[in-house]
């Protein structure tokens, strides 16, 4: 559905260099998929691994239902199908 291939087990932490940032910017999207975007622009990665550690205290804002949503903005903001 989609020409974008994204990484399993990719976390939201990013380090991004100005070019980056500026050509996310430039975007005129207003429901950002990031996890797509950050493939989409181009640029070169690094990976790095760390242990995960679960969440000391507090609770996600993110809910099944705003997940869910999250994910089919997703789907239809980069879907190559017709």
């Amino acid at each position: 559905m989609s020409e974008i291939s994204l990484k399993s087990g990719v976390r939201d932490f990013r380090l991004m260099s100005k070019g980056v940032v500026d050509a996310i910017l430039q975007l005129s999207e207003y429901h950002r998929f990031s996890k797509a975007i950050f493939e989409w622009v181009g640029f070169s990665k690094i990976y790095l691994e760390y242990e995960y550690i679960p969440r000391n205290a507090g609770s996600s804002g993110w809910s099944f239902w705003k997940l869910f949503k999250y994910g089919i903005e997703g789907l239809i903001s980069f879907s190559t199908t017709t």
